[in-house]
């Protein structure tokens, strides 16, 4: 049974969808808010498995949750808009429903959901982690990704072996996930340190040059510092 938290700054929007919810057996509404502020405590309070989160609040943005808590269960983004798409799937959603919200399509939602509440959730650091891809649930060790980009509303997750596996999980999720050899290079690709073969400058840019693959990738100016100091901290791991 997934206990869920709802926010809306209409409760009459919240109304709606505890009915449609109390359709289903498998959910429950374990509690309901309406700002900000309001879900970080309900998040603090009933640690639920998954929220539903309307991107325009009264006065404010949803986004701005993620900049006070980090949200550990998954997300239904419910808006009236689409173009907050990317951004949504960066912070850990699930699903992006746009309003008026049918029955149907919020049962795919919540089963997406439920998929990704049954895989294992491995502490960062550790070396295996887990994801699905059309539907196939896939354990991986971290060694074996090379880098993970995310495009449009999907994310990538590049193998060392070449393969590609597909699937929904933000960015920020993944960064969470992922241990300490992983270095978020810009907004939408996280690479693995030991699949670096050089750092260089291009033009007025950085490049990453990657192992086993033809593939360059841009660096974050704001980062590259950052990835250089990560870099030398590994190579001095590897020296010790």
């Amino acid at each position: 049974m997934l206990r869920c938290l709802v926010v809306d700054d209409e409760p009459w929007a919240r109304a709606a969808l505890r009915r449609l919810l109390d359709e289903r057996n498998d959910a429950v509404v374990a509690g309901e808010a309406g700002s900000v502020a309001s879900t970080v405590a309900a998040l603090a309070k009933l640690a639920p498995d998954l929220l539903f989160l309307d991107i325009q609040l009264r006065g404010e943005s949803a986004f701005e949750l993620f900049k006070e808590v980090t949200v550990r269960c998954p997300v239904i983004f419910l808006t009236a808009h689409d173009e907050h798409a990317l951004q949504a799937f960066d912070v850990n959603a699930v699903d992006y429903v746009v309003k008026p919200v049918r029955r149907e399509r919020l049962s795919r939602a919540i089963d997406r959901a439920s998929r990704y509440a049954s895989l294992p959730k491995p502490e960062r650091g550790t070396s295996s982690v887990a994801l699905t891809d059309a539907g196939a649930i896939h354990a991986l060790n971290t060694n074996e990704i090379l880098y993970i980009d995310v495009e449009h509303i999907y994310t990538t997750v590049h193998l060392t072996n070449g393969r590609s596996l597909v699937t929904r999980e933000g960015l920020a999720s993944w960064e969470q996930r992922l241990p300490e050899e992983f270095f978020r290079i810009h907004r939408g690709a996280i690479v693995n340190l030991r699949g670096i073969e050089a750092l260089e400058p291009e033009r007025a840019r950085w490049i990453l040059r990657l192992r086993s693959v033809q593939k360059t990738l841009p660096v974050s100016r704001r980062r590259v510092q950052a990835l250089k100091a990560a870099l030398r901290q590994l190579l001095d791991r590897k020296g010790t």
